[in-house]
This record gives structure tokens, sequence and C-alpha cells, in this order.
């Protein structure tokens, strides 16, 4: 059976501080949203988009989250996926959403606090 060799996460790579902003707002390109539980392997593998399994394809998703007050991440939309069509994003929203945790001190203890975070997720298939 196929096994997820690594399903890497570029945990943060950038926050935003407006939830329809393409880039960060200037003040706050420095500032981000820590995680402090990423989605365990075991658990993403099971929400591996399956036409993608079936057909051994790896893929990427790339979203962009809000956070609440008690460390979970929300309204998680898809901002792309490659390859396209396989669900990737939509998979990359459902595990971050369920399995992912924000160390609210951590993400509060900033000048400026984002108010949302993009994230950047590799399904790797060996």
């Amino acid at each position: 059976m196929k096994r997820l060799l690594y399903v890497l996460l570029v945990a943060v790579f950038m926050a935003s501080a407006g939830w329809a902003q393409a880039e960060p707002v200037s003040e706050s390109k420095n500032y981000r949203v820590f995680l402090s539980e990423l989605p365990p392997l075991n658990k993403a593998y099971r929400h591996y988009p399956p036409t993608a399994l079936k057909r051994n394809v790896s893929g990427m998703g790339e979203i962009e989250c809000r956070w609440t007050i008690d460390g979970r991440l929300t309204e998680c939309r898809v901002l792309r996926e490659a390859p396209e069509g396989y669900r990737f994003g939509e998979a990359t929203a459902e595990i971050f959403e369920k399995y992912a945790r924000v160390d609210v001190h951590a993400t509060q203890n900033q000048p400026v606090v984002p108010e949302t975070t993009k994230l950047r997720f590799n399904w790797i298939l060996e």
C-alpha cells in the first residue's frame, strides 16, 4: 500500500492583517501566527484526495485561515492548489481546521497580531 512519505508544511509563510488582501500590509510582514500543533501525518493521510491517491499523484494546497482565541483555525479558504482538480486545497483546509492549533500566547505577544495566516501543505506519495 502506498504510504504518505512526508507531508511537508511550510508552516506559516505570511500572516495577513486583512482577510481580503493578497499581500500582507507593510507593517505586519514580519508578524505571523505561530502553530503549536500540526496535523499528524497518519491522520492527514486519511484526507488524501481519493482520485489523486488512485492515480499516484502528489500535490500541494495553499490556504488562508482565520484563528480563534482558543487556538483553532477556522474559515479556511483555498488560495491555490497544484495540480488543479484533485482537491489538494480542500484537503489541506480540512486537516488544518480539524487538527492544527495556534499558539495563542506566542501569536498575541507581538506588536501587531495577525488576524489570518497563510499555510502551504505538500502532499507526497512514495
